[in-house]
């Protein structure tokens, strides 16, 4: 189990190599390579994963005198998908609002509010996630959850517990042994995993949240890791009630593709109704599609409002999505585009799903077509800077 069986480092950098300040921006390329695609998601909205790695690169060579060279594309994105800066979904990448807050905090020079971002983010990043698609399903953990439970219980770690126990504590009852191992001081003797250490917890000492003793020894294991004392009433804040069964989750997560996307329940009579109240007809196109196995034209049934809002709608409106009112019957491909098409290509198709809702549904849960976009991030002032960014017309259409 220990060997196969791990939490990961995502990515094959540190997100943050000089720490939170414009000043280090000049001399550090790896802050300065993670501004950078910050900055250029932020104005190109959705990109595609295909053809970036080379877009970034010039860009990074244009704004930032970053030396061409031949790195990875997880130096550039693996990291900061990772840790939730960057939206990850169906290949295309974009600026989350987390890291939209905190490129303006790094520019208004606010370290503490970029440190919050940080740390309020971190306590939501768990594995798997679109940043570690190589890791086993059965490694369901909130790393930093754990990181900083283990501090807060002992008041710091050392290079060896970080290097050789943490990354396989994956699960309630691995944390049950290192329990028992730690109180007989015996070394269990996995595989030494450096990378964690070196990265992911490289990364927030850099950050400042954490401080690090270096050692004697080469292999860092008496290095000593403790919370900064700057940042303890903030580590308090978003970690504070965490308990041991806080650390692990179980949300069935599935694999589309590589990226890793949470599966949603809908309510299966209410999709057979809405077909059979369509007439099997597309509400967008008014066109019947072919006929499936059953003898009936197939055709997909779509959530006007994206599903996995559900939770939240049903918490602020009392209002449930998952019912006819909110469903439409509609073509596979047209379902597709309103997901993964470009901006370019979605407008109508969003603006037609948008009206096919009436009025009182709108206004149980106070729906305008602005607040509608920003559940499918969409942005009609993105389309141009698109098609300025990824090249001609003919080019963008044939991407669809």
């Amino acid at each position: 189990m220990y060997l196969k069986e791990r939490q990961q480092a995502a990515g094959n950098s540190t997100l943050i190599g000089g720490g939170l300040s414009l000043s280090n921006l000049d001399i550090d390329r790896t802050t300065k390579k993670f501004i950078g695609v910050l900055e250029r998601l932020l104005a190109a909205g959705w990109v595609s994963k295909k053809g970036f790695e080379s877009e970034i690169r010039n860009y990074l060579l244009i704004e930032h005198q970053l030396i061409k060279n031949k790195t990875a594309i997880s130096h550039f994105l693996t990291k900061p998908v990772f840790m939730g800066f960057i939206k990850c979904q169906n290949g295309r990448y974009r600026i989350s609002n987390y890291g939209e807050g905190f490129l303006t905090k790094y520019m208004d020079e606010d370290k503490k509010g970029c440190t919050d971002i940080f740390l309020e983010q971190l306590h939501k990043v768990k594995y798997p996630n679109p940043g570690t698609v190589r890791v086993s399903p059965n490694v369901r953990t909130y790393p930093y959850r754990m990181v900083f439970y283990f501090l807060r219980e002992e008041g710091c770690l050392t290079g060896e517990f970080l290097i050789r126990f943490f990354p396989y504590i994956i699960n309630a009852k691995s944390l049950d042994e290192f329990g028992s191992l730690k109180s007989s001081r015996i070394l269990p003797g996995p595989e030494d995993y450096l990378k964690f250490y070196s990265w992911d917890i490289g990364t927030l000492v850099n950050v400042g949240i954490l401080n690090r003793k270096r050692g004697t020894k080469k292999n860092f294991y008496d290095d000593i890791i403790t919370i900064n004392d700057n940042f303890k009433d903030s580590v308090d804040l978003y970690y504070g009630q965490d308990k041991p069964t806080d650390l692990f989750h179980s949300e069935d997560i599935y694999n589309v593709g590589q990226i890793h996307r949470k599966k949603y329940n809908a309510d299966a009579a209410a999709k057979d109704y809405v077909r059979k109240r369509d007439n099997y007809t597309c509400r967008l196109t008014f066109i019947v599609p072919w006929n499936g196995k059953d003898g009936n034209p197939y055709c997909e049934v779509h959530h006007i409002v994206p599903l996995e809002f559900r939770e939240e709608i049903l918490r602020d409106y009392h209002v449930d999505i998952d019912t006819p009112e909110y469903m439409i019957a509609v073509r596979c491909d047209i379902h597709q585009k309103i997901h993964r098409g470009h901006n370019r290509c979605r407008e109508k198709v969003l603006r037609n799903s948008f009206d096919c809702l009436t009025d009182e549904a709108k206004n149980k849960m106070d729906l305008t077509w602005e607040k509608y976009c920003g559940y499918y991030n969409f942005k009609e002032d993105d389309q141009q800077e698109l098609f300025d960014w990824f090249g001609s017309e003919k080019y963008l259409t044939n991407r669809i």
